[in-house]
């Protein structure tokens, strides 16, 4: 089935959540929209960002998504999502990639390489605990995977493959 939105609407991301999908759109050039769609792709929620949401991320019942420079997160209350807007971190440039492994979250600043996280689920709501690691090395992030809980494969803009890993 397609489904199509409005002509000033780019989107930049999607994420699957249960039988939903959520997107990330980019509108007006520097604002955000993030849309929750049933299976029938029909608009059950929707929420107005100052940035567009580049990425987005499933973890432990929770929407992560890097919005500009920051992290927020979503979780779902009665029926419906909750877009908590105090920040969980900002980085440098943009969130490029949020993804999750199994105890760790991985960030891709888009300038700035991988930045990794553990993450605490705190009275119903998700906190970041200090930046398990930093890379150092700027990399302009084009793709990021996570292999196994220790290690992500990232490549940049120059066509270099690199492995990080947690030791």
């Amino acid at each position: 089935n397609d489904k199509t939105f409005d002509d000033n609407l780019g989107l930049l991301s999607i994420q699957k959540i249960d039988d939903n999908l959520i997107l990330g759109f980019i509108k007006n050039e520097n604002e955000g929209l993030l849309m929750i769609l049933n299976e029938k792709l029909e608009c059950i929620q929707k929420f107005e960002t100052d940035e567009p949401p580049y990425s987005l991320a499933y973890f432990k019942g929770f929407i992560l998504a890097g919005i500009g420079k920051k992290i927020y997160f979503l979780k779902k209350e009665n029926d419906s999502w909750i877009l908590n807007r105090e920040q969980l971190s900002s980085f440098h440039t943009q969130i490029a990639f949020i993804k999750p492994g199994n105890n760790y979250i991985w960030i891709g600043d888009i300038l700035q390489s991988i930045f990794c996280f553990e993450l605490k689920i705190n009275e119903g709501n998700i906190v970041f605990a200090p930046p398990t690691i930093i890379d150092f090395e700027p990399r302009q992030i084009t793709a990021l995977e996570v292999f196994d809980d220790s290690t992500v494969v990232v490549g940049d803009k120059f066509g270099v493959i690199t492995f990080l890993r947690l030791s």
